[in-house]
């Protein structure tokens, strides 16, 4: 039986997908994922360094198309990885951004790692909530400040959702 409703999944995506998915986000998108201006060669090299890089990628898949994205960059140390999320601005609002970090904090922890390191614009409301709900600590201040998310102790990322996977997440808008 056909609700209508979109198909929202969460999932591990190839960087094709997530290339044609940063493609597609607008001019303020752009800005707020990269902190910069940033044309479509940029984005066709930002991709190819993720390709060296190893970079695990999540995405929101809806109805077979990727609408959001996260991407994890384990540093050299392998303790820690730079983690960065963009959501095309149709699709926003409507709690992905929570489902990506959930997924991102899950897939760090697969991997081993013991922290997330995430920038954010101190204009990026939405990142900055996120963040302060993964009990993110600010690492140095700016225009785009770095947090720290811990993902395991006493001050590991638990979130609003605590015991919730980005799966569990996702259902309320399916």
């Amino acid at each position: 039986m056909d609700t209508g409703a979109p198909r929202v999944a969460i999932a591990r995506v190839g960087v094709a997908d997530y290339h044609r998915h940063l493609l597609r986000l607008d001019r303020a998108s752009r800005w707020s994922r990269f902190a910069a201006a940033v044309d479509d060669r940029a984005i066709d090299a930002h991709c190819l360094r993720l390709l060296a890089a190893r970079a695990a990628l999540i995405g929101i898949v809806v109805d077979g198309e990727l609408r959001g994205a996260g991407e994890i960059v384990p540093h050299a140390s392998g303790f820690r990885a730079d983690a960065a999320f963009s959501i095309e601005t149709p699709w926003r609002g409507r709690g992905f951004g929570r489902a990506l970090m959930a997924g991102a904090v899950d897939r760090a922890r697969e991997l081993g790692l013991s922290e997330l390191i995430l920038d954010a614009s101190e204009r990026n409301e939405p990142m900055l909530r996120m963040i302060a709900r993964h009990r993110g600590v600010a690492t140095d201040g700016g225009r785009v400040s770095s947090y720290c998310v811990r993902l395991h102790g006493e001050t590991a990322a638990r979130g609003e959702d605590a015991g919730s996977s980005s799966e569990m997440l996702l259902q309320g808008y399916v």
